[in-house]
């Protein structure tokens, strides 16, 4: 059985919990990365934390931060929320596209 399948079959609660504190994580994650990228750029992957590359870090961070907002919504599965966790989702894949595309140009 995959991953997925034995979630299903836990109390809910507690699918709902794990799913905020991975939020949480992601988000100060993303705090971290925004803030601090000289110190925390190896969460960002090889060469984040060089001068040339903190402003891809600090997107990166920030779509990070979107994402894990996104995952603590999910997790409270209020009505209503739906498209706002699809709206934040959207906009962390923007940030890291742009993190990519920016880090492309400063390489090339």
């Amino acid at each position: 059985m995959g991953g997925i399948i034995i979630l299903a079959h836990m109390n809910p609660a507690l699918v709902h919990g794990l799913l905020a504190l991975i939020g949480l994580l992601v988000i100060v994650e993303g705090l971290g990365l925004a803030l601090v990228p000289k110190a925390l750029g190896f969460l960002a992957g090889p060469g984040a934390a060089k001068p040339a590359a903190r402003g891809w870090t600090r997107l990166q961070g920030t779509g990070l931060m979107l994402l894990g907002a996104s995952f603590v919504m999910a997790s409270t599965r209020a009505p209503g929320t739906e498209l706002a966790v699809i709206a934040l989702s959207m906009w962390a894949c923007l940030m890291f596209s742009r993190s990519v595309l920016k880090r492309s140009a400063a390489t090339a």
